[in-house]
């Protein structure tokens, strides 16, 4: 019909169903009680932040490393709390700056996180 799936298509909705999205369902599933309901909900910060620190391919370290960057911790408070040397956690954030493609530790801020930037207001 119009590339759609309809088979696999899904509907979101809080609250209950108007006549006519309880007639499309009994329309393209039938049998609505044997079909899978998902709810999708907007993600908190923190998923949303693992996500991308995912994407990016970084380890489990830099990942922590990421965050206590974004926490605006300093080199020696960051190797206190992840039990490091200074020397290596400065080695995790030029590993981090290379996958992430940025230069500084505030560029590592406003790329993971953008709405904290000066557009989001």
């Amino acid at each position: 019909m119009d590339g759609t799936c309809w088979g696999a298509a899904g509907l979101v909705r809080r609250g209950e169903f108007t006549d006519r999205e309880a007639a499309f369902i009994a329309s393209v599933a039938p049998a609505p009680a044997a079909a899978t309901v998902v709810a999708v909900e907007r993600a908190s910060g923190g998923e949303l932040l693992g996500l991308l620190l995912a994407a990016y391919g970084l380890t489990a370290r830099e990942r922590e490393v990421c965050r206590e960057v974004i926490a605006g911790r300093s080199t020696s408070d960051m190797a206190a709390r992840l039990a490091l040397s200074a020397h290596t956690v400065r080695d995790h954030l030029k590993s981090v700056f290379g996958k992430v493609d940025v230069r500084s530790r505030g560029e590592l801020v406003a790329k993971l996180r953008p709405e904290d930037g000066p557009a989001a207001s």
